[in-house]
């Protein structure tokens, strides 16, 4: 242990230091394909729901639509994590959207 470097001392400061690592990461990169995209993204999920941390989680995802606009995986993760997070107004707007944007995507209409 090093007094000059950050460690965090709770899992919820670890998973918010790690979301803004990757998103900073990602958003750097201009390569990034949307296969990069969405693995970062489950990783993210994964971090943030370990954590406990849903409305953080909806505010990522939410934030993150306009660079992946054209992935379904990252559009449903939204509306799940907007259920998650008891918002189920929106959570029926994004598949409403979902539907509208990927109609041949048959999981979505299924979830919905």
């Amino acid at each position: 242990y090093s007094p000059t470097i950050y460690s965090p001392s709770q899992l919820s400061e670890e998973a918010i230091l790690t979301c803004n690592l990757v998103k900073n990461f990602v958003g750097s990169v201009k390569d990034t394909n949307s296969k990069d995209a969405v693995a970062v993204f489950d990783l993210i999920t994964l971090t943030l729901t370990d954590a406990k941390l849903p409305a953080i989680l909806v505010q990522t995802l939410e934030e993150s639509i306009p660079f992946t606009s054209s992935c379904s995986h990252i559009w449903i993760q939204f509306a799940l994590a907007l259920v998650r997070n008891n918002l189920y107004q929106q959570a029926e707007a994004v598949f409403h959207e979902c539907i509208r944007v990927f109609p041949e995507d048959i999981c979505i209409t299924i979830m919905a």
